[in-house]
C-alpha cells in the first residue's frame, strides 16, 4: 500500500476528501447510505469504474477505496479535447447507466436533494457528471467520481449533464480556459458524445442539454432558498446570473443550425 506522510487532499468542491494510502476520506451525511448501496450495487454487477465504499471511520467520515489516476481539472488532457474521447467518455456512462438499471433504492431513501425514490423509467444518475468528477489513466476515462449528488432522475439528465460540462457547452472563459483556443465545434462534439453513449440522436441530445441547463436555473435558488448545499454556497458565490448568462449561450449556439 502506498505510504504518504502528510495528508493528501484532493481536490473538490462539494466536500473535501482526503487521500491516505489507498482509501479516500469524505465528509459524510444523511445521504451516504444510499449512495454506498449504490456504489456496492455496481461492484456486484461488475462495474468497476466507480469506487467501493468500505464504511464510515470512528470520526464518522465515509471512507472509499482511491481509483489511481488524475481527474481533468482545468486544462483538460488532451484526449478529452477530440471527439474520439468524447465518444469513450460517454460510453463508460452508458455503462454505468447500464449497471445502475436493476438498482432499486427504497422509496425512503435520503439523497443529497432529499427522500424519494424511483418514478417511472428514472435510474440513480451521479447528478455531478463534469469532467472533473473523471478519472483518467494513460489518456482513458477510467472512473467516475465523488458520488455525493447522485440522486433518481432520467439518463438524459446525466448525459446532458455531461455534454453541457464536457464539450463544454459553456462562455468563452470557460472552453478557454479547458485548452481550446478557438469555440469548439458544438454540433461536432454533440454527436461524439450521442455516438458514443449510443440510446440518444443528437437532436435528442441537443434538447435535453437545453432542457438540463434550463431547469438548472430554477432548481439553483429553490435548492438554496433550503440551505442543501453546494447550491446555497453556489447562489451565494454569484451562480444564478453565471447560469443564466451560460442558459443564453446555449440556446444561441444550439438553435443556430
Amino acid at each position: 500500500m502506498p505510504r504518504v506522510s502528510e495528508p493528501d487532499f484532493l481536490r473538490g468542491t462539494v466536500s473535501r476528501p482526503e487521500r491516505r494510502g489507498d482509501r479516500v476520506y469524505r465528509e459524510s451525511g444523511p445521504w451516504t447510505d444510499a449512495v454506498h448501496a449504490l456504489l456496492r450495487h455496481l461492484h456486484v454487477v461488475g462495474f468497476t469504474g466507480a469506487p467501493y465504499p468500505i464504511g464510515l471511520d470512528e470520526t464518522g467520515h465515509e471512507v472509499l477505496t482511491y481509483i489511481e489516476g488524475q481527474a481533468a481539472h482545468m486544462p483538460w488532457p488532451r484526449v478529452l479535447r477530440t471527439d474520439a474521447g468524447l465518444r469513450e467518455l460517454a460510453s463508460l456512462v452508458r455503462s454505468f447507466h447500464d449497471a445502475s438499471q436493476g438498482f432499486r433504492p427504497e422509496a425512503t431513501a435520503v439523497w443529497r436533494t432529499g427522500a424519494r425514490g424511483l418514478v417511472g423509467s428514472e435510474v440513480v444518475i451521479h447528478g455531478d457528471l463534469g469532467p472533473w468528477n473523471v478519472v483518467y489513466r494513460e489518456s482513458r476515462p477510467v472512473a467516475l467520481i465523488d458520488w455525493d449528488l447522485a440522486e433518481p432522475g432520467l439518463p438524459i439528465h446525466d448525459l446532458a449533464h455531461l455534454a453541457w460540462t464536457a464539450i463544454p457547452l459553456r462562455t468563452e472563459p470557460v472552453w478557454r480556459a479547458a485548452g481550446f483556443g478557438t469555440e469548439p465545434l458544438f454540433e461536432a462534439r454533440l454527436e461524439a458524445i450521442a455516438d458514443g453513449y449510443g440510446q440518444y440522436s443528437r437532436e435528442e441530445l441537443r434538447e435535453g442539454v437545453i432542457d438540463f441547463v434550463a431547469r438548472q436555473r430554477l432548481r439553483l435558488p429553490e435548492l438554496a432558498s433550503q440551505g442543501i448545499e453546494p447550491w446555497r454556497r453556489l447562489v451565494d458565490a454569484g451562480a444564478v446570473q453565471i447560469i443564466e448568462a451560460e442558459f443564453e449561450y446555449v440556446v444561441d449556439r444550439l438553435n443556430t443550425r
